[in-house]
């Protein structure tokens, strides 16, 4: 029996066969309009497809300059946390491209490129929030939701990071529980 939780970067996998490889986790984005590329932890290098050293130079707030670890793309699936809006449909991305930075505090999620490319970025306090637009490459919608977390004075982006597009989408589309 396979039993899920979409909590902040916890293996979630849990059955009687712990040496089996994991398929998907689950994590969370600061969304950042302030970052101009999207930046998770090194942990999350496993998922990498068509990985590469990166080259980006990531400066602090403490004037501090680190180069980051590894850049690449993965299968990911939004989660819409809000209750009335669950549970989450067609917010997967087969190919999200990431750099990975070793001590990052928190994933954050860089929305200038896609408001750049068109999309609309929504911040309310009733309906939707997050990233809606257009593909530019397949021409399809998509929705990418956030929500407002009072702890942290921050609005986050949660998701479930897979091997496969098909393992987010599965893995994403179920009901918490």
């Amino acid at each position: 029996m396979l039993y899920i939780k979409h909590y902040h970067e916890k293996n979630l996998i849990s059955d009687r066969r712990k040496s089996e490889a994991i398929l998907f986790t689950s994590g969370t984005f600061l969304f950042d309009p302030g970052c101009q590329t999207t930046l998770m932890k090194t942990s999350f290098n496993r998922f990498m497809k068509s990985v590469q050293d990166s080259n980006l130079r990531v400066s602090g707030f403490d004037n501090s300059t680190q180069l980051a670890d590894k850049s690449g793309t993965a299968a990911m699936y939004f989660l819409q946390t809000d209750n009335e809006f669950q549970p989450s449909t067609d917010q997967g991305v087969d190919n999200f491209k990431y750099d990975t930075v070793d001590k990052l505090q928190s994933n954050l999620f860089a929305i200038s490129d896609y408001y750049e490319a068109g999309a609309d970025v929504h911040l309310t306090h009733n309906g939707f929030s997050g990233v809606s637009g257009v593909n530019p490459q397949t021409g399809a919608k998509f929705r990418i939701p956030c929500v407002y977390s009072p702890e942290q004075k921050g609005w986050l982006v949660h998701f479930v990071i897979a091997n496969s597009p098909e393992e987010a989408r599965q893995h994403g589309r179920m009901p918490c529980v």
